[in-house]
């Protein structure tokens, strides 16, 4: 019985040595950097995979849109090409119109003046000629019918040569028309059509805005010395500002997205000017309402800016924010406390 107990307790020590031994190897195992930079590579790789799966959406996406805009891009073409077409063909058919009727008016006055000249000669030939009176009459006839039958002769080649050059026009306008826009036409389309949006709804947007703002520091500036009172001038720019906020806004469910942002942003940059104004210049409210007032339009803005998901509605709040306070600038020096006003701060 002791040896059947002694050779149990050497099988619990070794087991024991080899559960010792098997947690040191799991230790040396997890300790290892292979392993640990293989979990981290793991890792890797399912956060790429998961955007690699985003980006092939986005791409598949993009290029569902850029098929649209192609489309878009080519019907315009075409609808441009065919109008111009048309005003060409317009033109050359009021011009080839206009030339023929001075050509048949030629052709008439030409006829109506030969047939003078024969009349006359035949009267005169009745005065001057008595005894050859018929022989002569009758040439001169002949050459009246002859002169006539030339003139009809021209007529008809003149409107024969006529409907051909239409035909032949009408058909190059055809086969214009018909003819495919090429790659290399769409591409030079496209950088024009790009840089026209950029010009025409960036750059030329923002610039109204700047100066609808430069405006509104004009119109403080000169109603602070000649019109109302201080309370009626504070309410009636936060107003103003109040009212951009809405129009932005309608504008930009109207589907006017470039115009809605600048007037969007426009209005920020009003508001913080209000506020400048109203404590620095019409010191109607303290530098507590002051305050609060700019940290509730800053934080307008960058909700805004949030939603809409636009720079633009940042770059007119922070350049609102900052650069107001140049506006009132006089030749005695600032009205006001000359500090950096806490909203320009605050937008920053």
């Amino acid at each position: 019985m002791e040896d059947f107990k002694d050779r149990l307790h050497t099988i619990r020590q070794e087991q024991n040595k080899l559960l010792k031994e098997y947690q040191t190897l799991i230790a040396d195992y997890e300790a290892s950097d292979i392993i640990l930079e293989n979990e981290v590579l793991r890792k890797k790789f399912e956060d790429y995979q998961a955007r690699c799966i985003h980006l092939e959406e986005r791409v598949r996406h993009i290029e569902q849109e850029n098929g649209k805009l192609r489309t878009a891009l080519t019907e315009q073409m075409l609808s441009e090409k065919a109008n111009m077409i048309r005003i060409s063909r317009e033109k050359l058919e009021t011009y080839f119109a206009s030339r023929t009727a001075e050509g048949k008016n030629r052709l008439t006055s030409f006829e109506y003046g030969a047939k003078n000249r024969v009349d006359q000669l035949i009267q005169q030939t009745t005065h001057e000629l008595k005894e050859d009176q018929d022989e002569i009459v009758a040439r001169l006839r002949l050459f009246s019918e002859e002169i006539r039958d030339r003139i009809m002769e021209q007529r008809v080649r003149f409107q024969e040569a006529e409907r051909q050059l239409l035909h032949q026009t009408a058909s190059e306008f055809q086969q214009l028309g018909e003819e495919e826009i090429g790659e290399e036409t769409m591409q030079k389309r496209m950088k024009q059509n790009q840089f026209e949006m950029k010009l025409g709804l960036n750059w030329i947007n923002k610039l109204g805005i700047l100066l609808i703002i430069l405006g509104v520091g004009a119109a403080f500036k000169y109603s602070y010395s000649n019109w109302f009172t201080g309370n009626m001038k504070g309410v009636a720019f936060f107003l103003l500002g109040a009212l951009m906020l809405g129009g932005g806004e309608w504008l930009y469910r109207k589907q006017k997205q470039t115009f809605a942002l600048g007037i969007l942003g426009g209005g920020i940059s009003v508001l913080y000017g209000s506020i400048f104004y109203s404590y620095f210049l019409l010191e109607i409210i303290g530098m507590y309402t002051g305050i609060g007032l700019s940290v509730l339009v800053t934080v307008t803005a960058v909700l805004l800016s949030l939603r809409y998901e636009s720079r633009t509605i940042c770059s007119f709040g922070l350049v609102g924010g900052i650069f107001r306070s140049f506006l009132i600038w006089q030749p005695t020096g600032w009205k006001g406390t000359p500090c950096i006003s806490p909203w320009a701060i605050c937008s920053c």
